[in-house]
């Protein structure tokens, strides 16, 4: 099987998209676990408004716990 074919089997879909139904404050506190988010807060600590680039994974977990820290941001 390709790891395409495993991107659509309703096993991926029901572990990895399941955030997508998270208060956004429980959806904080996963992301706030990886130690990549943590030195993002920090580097953009106090930043004005913005850009950023995501290539991710279509889920838009990471759009939603950046937009509930900077609301300015413009996020493509």
């Amino acid at each position: 099987m390709s790891q395409f074919e495993c991107w659509q089997k309703t096993k991926h879909v029901d572990v990895f998209d399941a955030r997508l139904f998270y208060p956004t404050f429980c959806l904080n506190q996963v992301y706030e676990n990886f130690n990549e988010f943590v030195l993002f807060k920090k580097r953009l600590a106090g930043a004005g408004p913005f850009k950023l680039l995501d290539i991710g994974c279509a889920t838009g977990e990471i759009s939603r716990y950046l937009r509930s820290f900077y609301p300015h941001m413009q996020y493509t």
